[in-house]
């Protein structure tokens, strides 16, 4: 399999199988991080092809010595969901469950708490502001180190740790208010 740098100067050079090496590296994780962040899928899907669109486009701006290619994309797809965001004033979206459930032998009422659990954590992802919202799933969805984060959102590290901590210090003020101490901060460890 070729290095990112090969496929980003074929890419450059016109390439577009090149190219289309880049998205399937890319799409799964990208695609996961903007579901996360608007909460529908077809939405999510919308907005990953434009920011393939325009980061077939904006390439040849990238720079190894800006940081890692990575870093750079998801910039890219986060500002571009941003955006998005902002033009239709942030509606709260409907998260559809079903993609929670973990059928593994586990009874009825097993499987319906876990869903309530799961509807619920994911309800305060959407109700945090979105700079909170953006450094939890970077760091505890997609595993970015804080440098990988501030490189990709282009913030400083200490602004990285702070947004975290007061993530999830809202996170589990929420989460006791809702469950008295519930095991969702067990089930989802931020």
């Amino acid at each position: 399999m070729l290095d990112e740098q090969t496929l980003i100067a074929q890419t450059l050079q016109g390439n577009q199988q090149a190219y289309a090496h880049i998205i399937d590296r890319y799409k799964a994780r990208l695609f996961a991080v903007l579901y996360k962040m608007v909460g529908h899928p077809q939405d999510a899907q919308d907005m990953l092809q434009e920011v393939f669109i325009k980061v077939y486009y904006k390439i040849s701006e990238y720079s190894p010595a800006g940081g890692n290619f990575s870093s750079w994309l998801y910039r890219i797809a986060i500002n571009h969901c941003l955006d998005k965001l902002r033009s239709r004033k942030r509606e709260v979206p409907n998260i559809p469950i079903s993609e929670f459930d973990q059928a593994h032998g586990d009874t009825p009422e097993k499987l319906y708490l876990e869903k309530e659990q799961a509807a619920a954590f994911h309800e305060f992802m959407l109700s945090l502001p979105e700079d909170y919202r953006i450094v939890l799933l970077l760091r505890h969805i997609e595993q970015f180190s804080y440098r990988e984060i501030s490189e990709a959102l282009m913030i400083p590290v200490s602004t990285v740790q702070v947004r975290l901590h007061r993530a999830r210090k809202k996170f589990q003020e929420s989460w006791a208010k809702r469950s008295q101490g519930g095991a969702v901060y067990e089930m989802y460890p931020l």
